[in-house]
């Protein structure tokens, strides 16, 4: 049996550079059950493969932590 997948689309306010992307994949990547980030500058948002629905408060916490502001968190 596939674990079911659950994509969210983060979009976050102020990165600018390469390793902003860095950070905060690393800080998605530390949340329980996720399975993949990826990050774009250009579209100003992460997305997020994970196996149960994630916590709208413990994304916004760890983006947070980085400095960076997160303005809407959609799941798909």
């Amino acid at each position: 049996m596939f674990a079911k997948k659950i994509k969210t689309i983060v979009s976050i306010e102020g990165m600018s550079c390469g390793h902003c992307i860095s950070s905060v994949t690393k800080a998605l990547e530390s949340l329980d059950n996720v399975k993949k980030v990826s990050v774009s500058l250009s579209k100003k948002e992460a997305s997020i493969v994970s196996t149960e629905k994630l916590k709208k408060e413990d994304i916004t916490k760890v983006i947070d932590e980085l400095d960076f502001k997160v303005i809407d968190i959609i799941e798909k």
